[in-house]
């Protein structure tokens, strides 16, 4: 062979990581080479893992990984042998406030709502009647010695866990 030939290389994604709102994550790899700022390069049939942190207000939703197989446990992520081009997944939501309306001695039925973190929602107007009685709002407790809502007011939660719940009580007078 006589003449001059060039060799091209092509860098192509072999792991391609997305994360969802409020993930901050760290990738190692047995075998990783730094290619610029920021960037790694993975050889194949080499594993890798992600170790992750959420902003509290975050829960993840689900994680996936599409070209092989993985594990995960709170907190990271292990992918397996990589054979193909993979894409990692970190879905995220924010943390969920439930809440329930009780009628508290009246009638009728409510459907409960629910709330994102920290985003302001108007309460549901009531549609519970007690006959002989005005409605005057909710409460966190039943003989209203709680925290009081209006009718329709706008509310922001801050659950401290994902999914936690309160009971709203229908409050009462003659």
């Amino acid at each position: 062979w006589k003449g001059t030939y060039y060799l091209t290389a092509i860098f192509k994604p072999i792991l391609t990581i997305y994360a969802g709102s409020g993930v901050t994550y760290e990738f190692s790899s047995l075998n990783s080479n730094k290619v610029s700022e920021g960037k790694y390069a993975v050889k194949y049939k080499n594993g890798a893992s992600v170790s992750y942190t959420l902003d509290p207000r975050y829960v993840v939703s689900n994680i996936g990984v599409n070209g092989a197989s993985y594990a995960s446990s709170d907190g990271s992520v292990s992918i397996n042998e990589i054979i193909r081009p993979t894409s990692m997944n970190i879905n995220t939501r924010l943390k969920q406030q439930k809440v329930k309306f009780d009628a508290n001695n009246g009638s009728g039925t409510m459907v409960g709502q629910t709330f994102e973190h920290s985003a302001a929602q108007n309460l549901t107007v009531n549609s519970f009647v007690r006959d002989g009685y005005t409605f005057n709002g909710w409460n966190t407790k039943a003989d209203g010695s709680g925290i009081e809502y209006t009718d329709g007011q706008s509310v922001t939660f801050t659950p401290l866990a994902d999914g936690d719940r309160i009971t709203l009580y229908a409050q009462w007078s003659r």
